[in-house]
């Protein structure tokens, strides 16, 4: 759950960012509207005149695929650091003593089950 959180924010920080150059082409309030979110953004940008309604659209697209990106690119991170723990840190194989049980034919067990060696 942390790591939705810190994509959230990494995406709604940078959203924020762009969006917030608006306040010279727009009104302080309806640039408050359009830093909410890109669907209000865009419903704001229908009931703008042509020239502010691009500005809006505009400046939420980048905002949107900006975050998008860095959040795509914060998840990537993780998941390689969390692939280098993992490779690192699990064995490559069963712990010695433990060799595969030879299965009877037949038998529809589709992995073998680890025994003692006893040799």
């Amino acid at each position: 759950m942390l790591g939705v959180a810190v994509i959230g924010s990494v995406f709604a920080s940078l959203y924020a960012s762009k969006v917030e150059g608006l306040r010279t082409s727009v009104s302080a309030e309806a640039a408050a509207t359009a830093e909410q979110s890109v669907g209000a953004a865009f419903t704001l940008a229908a009931q703008l005149p042509a020239g502010p309604a691009a500005a809006v659209r505009a400046a939420a697209e980048q905002g949107f695929f900006d975050g998008l990106a860095a959040g795509c690119l914060v998840a990537s991170g993780v998941a390689l650091a969390g692939a280098i723990v993992v490779g690192l840190a699990l064995p490559g194989r069963p712990p010695s003593g433990l060799v595969p049980n030879p299965r009877e034919p037949g038998d529809r067990a589709e992995q073998p089950v680890l025994a003692p060696d006893r040799t």
